[in-house]
């Protein structure tokens, strides 16, 4: 009786840390989805099988929804590379990368077509995450939405191309001017510096 009453005082003696280490993880999550929530860009935390596990609001505001898929799947977000205007395929991710190749990717420029239809720009990344053996377990992706950026670099662009063939065709017009008055000046001064032709010819006969 006493030994069991010993064994029993002891569960009872662990229950405490239990119930604190319990505690603290449960805060550390609710840390992390506080943190998740209130970054300006879109997150989303995959497992090994590329299944999203955690996203935050951003992400799925950018997307306009979201699809828990595996990689295989992943060709259901659809997007092309800025760069060559290629269609991203499944395997192509940058998150697929990372989970299968442990590759770490930054700031990939996309247009995305968003699960409503509209399309925007984004700067795509992808990071893998490890477990204590170096196994890759997962990744975290990122989005950051940079259309209206990328828009007003397109017009500010547009407008510089814009002046600059203004530019060209005012100099060329001044060119051409400058030519004209340079040729107009020249016939002046060669006429005054010509005798003139009545004074030159003979007195005619009587």
């Amino acid at each position: 009786p006493a030994r069991g009453n010993g064994r029993g005082v002891g569960c009872r003696n662990n229950m405490p840390e239990q119930v604190e280490a319990e505690g603290a993880l449960g805060g550390e999550k609710a840390l992390l989805d506080k943190i998740l929530e209130v970054l300006p860009v879109g997150v989303g935390i995959l497992d090994a099988a590329g299944n999203i596990v955690r996203s935050n609001e951003a992400g799925r505001r950018i997307w306009a929804g979201s699809r828990h898929v595996g990689i295989e799947q992943f060709d259901e977000y659809k997007a092309w590379r800025l760069d060559s205007g290629k269609r991203i395929e499944a395997e192509e991710w940058a998150a697929a990368r990372a989970i299968r190749k442990g590759e770490v990717s930054i700031d990939e420029e996309i247009e995305i077509e968003c699960f409503d239809g509209t399309r925007k720009i984004i700067l795509n990344a992808a990071s893998p995450i490890r477990d204590d053996e170096g196994t890759v377990s997962g990744c975290v992706a990122v989005n950051h939405d940079i259309t209206a950026r990328w828009l007003a670099e397109r017009k500010l662009h547009s407008l510089a191309t814009t002046l600059e063939a203004r530019v060209k065709a005012r100099t060329a017009a001044l060119d051409a001017a400058n030519k004209e008055l340079d040729a107009f000046n020249f016939s002046v001064t060669h006429d005054l510096r010509t005798p003139c032709l009545l004074y030159t010819l003979p007195n005619p006969p009587n």
